[in-house]
């Protein structure tokens, strides 16, 4: 997207919705990969089908759709020669977390969730629900019992150990929206931090941060608001299922944040909330690669 795309402009109104637009000197390429298919809105893919002679797409049929709720441009209605892919390669056949996953695609009962409890959430890598009032409230959770962090300001830089995640790419150090990271260093000046990063995928990075963003623990909209020359972070202890998406981790814990309400809000009018239910199930279960811990969550606590 952000080879297509300029940096975003203000729209007309006051809805706060960003615009980006295309840029105008911009190559066409003879062949284009797309992967995650079903975040793909019909802006993004017609521009992208626009400048790309020839695509391949890989999709999952039960995969959250375009964070705005549209339906997804790469569908079976307008591209019908799909190749159906059923062999599965992330987890060995007999996985805990394969079968689960399963039993949730196909339709079948759930009865192993357990009780809200503050020691499993912290025992997990990362935690995944579906709004960003409770990613915000869980990050505030884990960073209070793992390191005695409050949000008074004298606390807003990570330290060594901590977990960040990027919300917006840094081409220029080559650290991508959606990563996450673990801080080897943090040094405070004025209203910046800069971290020494280490990730698992990427090695050694450093990275100019705004202190607001982690004052904030900013959401993806609010991350194009950062300076173009200092990079978008937040903590990394708990992600939306849609921020998940592409990503595994060894031990998960899911919140089942699934009430009617706010699965009809978040389908949008595109699904119902019962197949919003298990798509959001689905995608956050699978992101577990050998252990999953499933939470009853209600509401704030």
């Amino acid at each position: 997207m952000s080879l297509q795309y300029g940096p975003p402009v203000s729209t007309d109104g006051n809805d706060g919705q960003l615009n980006f637009e295309l840029k105008k000197r911009y190559a066409q390429s003879p062949f284009a990969v797309v992967d995650e298919g079903s975040q793909v809105d019909a802006r993004l893919g017609r521009d992208l089908l626009s400048r790309s002679d020839r695509a391949l797409i890989f999709s999952d049929s039960i995969q959250l759709p375009p964070i705005d709720g549209s339906a997804p441009f790469f569908s079976l209605k307008k591209f019908p020669n799909w190749i159906k892919l059923t062999e599965i390669h992330r987890q060995a056949l007999d996985s805990p977390v394969l079968r689960l996953a399963t039993d949730i695609r196909e339709g079948r009962c759930i009865r192993c969730w357990d009780d809200y409890n503050i020691a499993a959430l912290l025992a997990a890598d990362v935690i995944i629900c579906a709004t960003h009032g409770t990613r915000r409230q869980h990050n505030a959770v884990i960073r209070k019992h793992r390191y005695g962090r409050t949000w008074q300001r004298k606390h807003l830089a990570p330290i060594v150990g901590e977990r960040v995640i990027c919300m917006r790419s840094d081409h220029a150090n080559k650290i991508w929206n959606g990563s996450c990271w673990e801080v080897t260093k943090s040094t405070v000046h004025g209203d910046f931090v800069t971290l020494e990063l280490f990730g698992e995928l990427d090695g050694e990075r450093r990275a100019m941060v705004p202190l607001s963003c982690f004052e904030k623990d900013i959401k993806p909209s609010e991350a194009y608001e950062v300076p173009q020359q200092a990079t978008a972070m937040t903590w990394g202890y708990t992600l939306t299922a849609h921020k998940s998406q592409g990503s595994e981790w060894e031990h998960v814990a899911v919140l089942d944040e699934t009430a009617d309400y706010l699965m009809a809000f978040f389908a949008n009018g595109r699904l119902s909330p019962e197949r919003f239910r298990l798509v959001y199930r689905y995608v956050a279960v699978s992101r577990a690669r050998s252990k999953v811990s499933l939470i009853e969550f209600g509401g704030p606590r």
